[in-house]
Order: C-alpha cells, then structure tokens, then sequence
C-alpha cells in the first residue's frame, strides 16, 4: 500500500484554504492533516503531528509565509514547503528560494498544478514552474560563485543532451538552442521531453536542479 502524502495548509483566506483542502481530498494518497490561518498555529499543530509537506500563503498574519518556512526548516528539516501567493514578481519567489523554499506557485496558476508540484516535491527537493527558470538561476549565482562545468552523468545523458543542458542553464529559448546546435525546434523539443523522462522531472527548473544535485552540472 502506498504511503499517503500528509500534508499542512496555512492560508488566511478562509474561501481558498477551504478550496484548496477539497481538491487535495480528493486524491487518495493525500491527507490533509492541519488546516490553520497563520503560520504560528500550523507550526504548533507540527510539533505534536508532523506532515510531510506545508503549503503556505507567502502573506500570512503573525508570521509571514517566509518566516513561518524558515522555522519549519529549523524544527523540521525534512519537512517540504510549497510557497502559494499571489505574488510572482522575480525579487520575491527570489528571495522565497533563497531562504529555503522548496516550490513555488502563483495563485494565478491553473489549480490543478498544486497536485503535480506536491508529486515532484516529495521525489525532488525543488519545484518551481517554467516561468521562474531564470529567477532559479539568477537564485544560485547570489548563493555562490557560480560556474557550470560537466561533472559526472550516471543518468546517462548523450553529449548532444548535456550540450542542450548546458543551454538551458544558460537561459537559452527552444528556438535560440535550435540555431546554436543546427537542429529543428522540433528536434530540441524531443530531446529536452527525453531528458525529463530520464530525469523524472516536469519542467526545464526541475532539469537544472536535478542536474545540479546529481553534479551532473555543479557550482
């Protein structure tokens, strides 16, 4: 049997907290286990009843959605975190990343995008959609002295695939890669919907990041 995904909301907006737990209801293998309004009662409800993963309104009351992750990471480590705001201006899911997030959503984006997310966050340490791609980048330069160089690829990636990577990190569009590599659009969009296959991740984020944990490419 497989295990079920616990999960902790905290969302002061009482319409889409109760919207939100009746979509995740709906699957069989999530239990939302705390609904709260504020960040200091969901971090209260954890420490009798811990879940696996919050998702948290970035504009929270008592303690924001930042501050709340940041003292869920330092009581829970392993606990995930999912960011839901209606914020996605660059600087904020930027700082969100920086201090520990582990996905990111817009309010804005389709609702049924939560269930994939909580997917690939408790397979994956990040999630965060196409958009932000190079607000992930721009993230790990702050962090560090950054440089990609090929490392080890045990997943099995071609030379063409870490080529095609390596422009991805770089921020390159389908059709800037194509022109670079004198492929078809076509042909660079078949090649990356292989990558992610062999990296069972959804998006060009998810490629990078799994890239750079594995040290495929490192920093």
């Amino acid at each position: 049997m497989v295990r079920r995904v616990r999960i902790g909301i905290a969302e002061d907006q009482e319409m889409f907290r109760s919207g939100l737990s009746e979509l995740l209801r709906k699957f069989s293998n999530y239990d939302v286990c705390h609904e709260t309004e504020n960040g200091l009662d969901l971090i209260q409800k954890m420490s009798t009843d811990c879940p696996d993963l919050v998702i948290i309104d970035y504009n929270l009351p008592l303690l924001n959605g930042i501050e709340t992750i940041k003292e869920i990471r330092r009581r829970f480590p392993k606990v995930k975190s999912l960011i839901l705001s209606m914020y996605n201006e660059e600087k904020i899911v930027q700082n969100a990343f920086e201090n520990g997030v582990n996905g990111y959503l817009s309010k804005d984006d389709n609702f049924d995008e939560i269930p994939n997310a909580i997917d690939q966050l408790m397979k994956n340490q990040f999630y965060m959609n196409d958009r932000y791609t190079s607000v992930l980048l721009q993230s790990l330069k702050n962090q560090k002295n950054f440089s990609f160089e090929v490392n080890k690829n045990e997943i099995g990636f071609t030379l063409l695939e870490l080529q095609i990577l390596d422009l991805i990190s770089k921020e390159k569009t389908n059709k800037e890669i194509s022109l670079i590599l004198n492929k078809s659009t076509r042909s660079i969009e078949k090649y990356k919907s292989i990558m992610l296959e062999k990296a069972d991740v959804q998006n060009s984020v998810g490629l990078i990041m799994y890239a750079v944990r594995n040290k495929i490419i490192v920093l």
